[in-house]
């Protein structure tokens, strides 16, 4: 039973700012719930809550932001995270106009955390939510774990997709299995089986994944973290290659670019999605 809880072109940018190493994955255990930026977001622009079901019965948890007659962004969040990390992001794609609906993925902040999870999982959570919702045509973004569930819908939805944004992140790859860390004592804003679970699916000797790339037609940005992020930089020129409508920018600031590095990030993405 679940558990409910409340041709690629390249450009490089350099963000001033600490250069965030592999560990940075782990640097979110912390509660997003009290992140002051998001306070101050919802403070100015509260979010209307929504609550769809998936196919197996799990609740997932959203929340809309912006004008109801704007274009709808949906974003999916990375690993260990949840909605609120989107703060930064939600604020400036209202400010252009835009409406966004942002979700926790399962087993993170208010959505179920049903115990049982891979990319796949989230995919279809997302798609059926997005169904659910009624929404036909939709710019999708995605960070991190959010951003390889972002290429699995892609590769399933790309019709209904006006563009596709990945930030920092590919498919899984050929690489040295890593063992999950030891959970911490702190109450945790996500479930942690979802390492567990995830943490098998980070490689793939065969990269089975990569070949179904080449059907994503709709028009993709990618953006990179730079020599700073665990992300190896030629595995995002190799992943940009492979999906026919794609650019990539690399912006020097790690994993997490659109919180390390938020007017750079702003400034790359925003003549992007409105132009």
């Amino acid at each position: 039973m679940a558990t409910r809880r409340p041709s690629a072109r390249a450009l490089t940018i350099a963000a001033a700012g600490a250069a965030v190493g592999v560990a940075v994955q782990l640097r979110h255990l912390r509660r997003v719930a009290h992140d002051p930026d998001y306070a101050a977001l919802t403070a100015e622009l509260p979010g209307r809550p929504l609550a769809v079901t998936s196919g197996d019965g799990t609740r997932l948890h959203a929340e809309v932001f912006g004008p109801e007659d704007g274009a709808t962004v949906v974003l999916a969040h990375g690993w260990t995270e949840e909605l609120r990390i989107w703060g930064p992001v939600i604020r400036l794609l209202s400010q252009a106009g835009l409406r966004t609906v942002a979700f926790d993925l399962r087993g993170h902040g208010a959505s179920d955390w049903p115990g049982i999870y891979s990319s796949e999982f989230m995919r279809d959570d997302v798609v059926t939510a997005v169904d659910a919702l009624g929404l036909q045509r939709f710019t999708l973004i995605g960070h991190s774990l959010g951003g390889a569930v972002a290429l699995l819908i892609a590769q399933q939805l790309d019709d209904r997709i006006t563009q596709l944004l990945i930030e920092d992140v590919v498919p899984p790859y050929p690489r040295q299995p890593r063992p999950v860390p030891d959970r911490p004592e702190a109450e945790l804003s996500f479930d942690w089986a979802v390492l567990e679970a995830t943490y098998e699916q980070m490689s793939d000797p065969d990269m089975r994944g990569w070949p179904a790339l080449s059907i994503i037609t709709a028009p993709t940005l990618v953006v990179a973290g730079g020599p700073a992020s665990h992300i190896p930089g030629e595995r995002i020129t190799e992943m940009a290659r492979l999906i026919p409508d794609c650019t990539v920018v690399t912006i020097n600031i790690g994993h997490h670019v659109h919180q390390n590095a938020p007017d750079e990030f702003a400034h790359a993405v925003l003549p992007w999605l409105t132009g």
